[in-house]
């Protein structure tokens, strides 16, 4: 269960992010009073972001059904945020598509000009330059942590043994198919005799 100041302090992040971007207020105006549960795995810690008039209230408990619910480990919703098609395997989205693509619109990928609201605080020239600074070491930090994650799985799956490779996986996969296929037709082998009989 998250501290009540914890789930005050992300309630503060999103709406603070939610008025940078200009398209957020339009979208929360048409989702009004929709839930978004996020339950991170395997703490089971789930906590709900509902949509109100006044901005996103974030809660510990919710008696109702949510209207969409995400659930995955920390590193899957990171991935989320790096790559929307990181979904698939890492994070179990259910509920309502539409209000699932929404907020992951304005959780992972906000429209925020940073360059304006910074020209607000020192200016113009010295905003521009601040802004593509600070976009140079984004863009470094994002290839720097590709990279460790990509040295990271080879390790693990060359040197160590630990993790099997995607081939071997999608192939391992494939065999579950087949045999979740033979096993169907044997029961529907089974079934046929039994009606038989």
């Amino acid at each position: 269960m998250l501290t009540p100041f914890a789930l005050k302090s992300l309630e503060t992040v999103l709406n603070l992010a939610s008025r940078l971007d200009p398209q957020s207020p339009v979208l929360l105006e048409k989702h009004i009073g929709k839930v978004l549960a996020i339950t991170l795995n395997p703490f089971a810690l789930t906590f709900y972001s509902v949509i109100t008039a006044q901005g996103i209230r974030v809660v510990d408990a919710y008696h109702e059904t949510p209207t969409t619910t995400l659930s995955g480990t920390p590193l899957g919703f990171i991935g989320l945020s790096m790559n929307p098609s990181f979904t698939a395997n890492h994070v179990q989205i259910t509920g309502e598509a539409e209000f699932a693509k929404v907020c992951q619109q304005l959780l992972f990928k906000p429209e925020i000009d940073w360059e304006e609201h910074l020209s607000k605080l020192v200016g113009d020239a010295p905003a521009q330059l601040l802004y593509q600074q600070g976009e140079k070491a984004y863009q470094k930090i994002h290839a720097l942590t590709h990279t460790l994650v990509q040295n990271s799985v080879e390790f693990l799956q060359e040197e160590r043994d630990c993790l099997p490779s995607s081939l071997v996986v999608e192939t391992w996969l494939s065999d579950v198919d087949i045999v979740r296929a033979d096993v169907d037709r044997l029961q529907a082998r089974l079934n046929r005799l039994e009606e038989l009989l």
